[in-house]
């Protein structure tokens, strides 16, 4: 008996190893999802917070929003301690209020930071 369970064991060993495997990446996932620090709230309007001055890229952005005819929502800035996350978020909407136009622009990991986003409502959703 003491035969057929050892050979048994020897057989499977592999498919334990790779079990055990799975369960310590997943523990490991786990573990750093509990312990890391999540932002929430990364953004504050720029009354709260105090701007840094703005890229040449978000002041372009910004002027070719106003000529375009959008509509300034709010300006925001990153509300960190840390000098090496410094950008602003700008948010445009469009006359019919339909699309949003969000430019950011600064430094992210002491990198410059520019992108704009368009965000449109591409098809209306029936109601039965």
């Amino acid at each position: 008996m003491w035969e057929a369970i050892r050979n048994l064991a020897i057989s499977f060993w592999p498919y334990v190893l790779v079990a055990a495997l799975i369960a310590f990446c997943f523990m490991v996932l786990l573990a750093v999802g509990c312990l890391e620090k999540q932002r929430i709230r990364d953004f504050e309007p720029a009354g709260a917070v105090a701007l840094p001055p703005a890229s040449p890229y978000f002041q372009a952005m910004n002027e070719a929003a106003r000529a375009l005819g959008f509509q300034l929502d709010g300006v925001f800035g990153q509300n960190r301690d840390s000098s090496t996350y410094r950008c602003c978020l700008a948010l445009w909407l469009s006359a019919d209020r339909r699309t949003l136009l969000c430019i950011g622009g600064g430094k992210l990991a002491r990198m410059n930071y520019r992108r704009t986003f368009l965000i449109s409502e591409s098809a209306r959703i029936k109601r039965w």
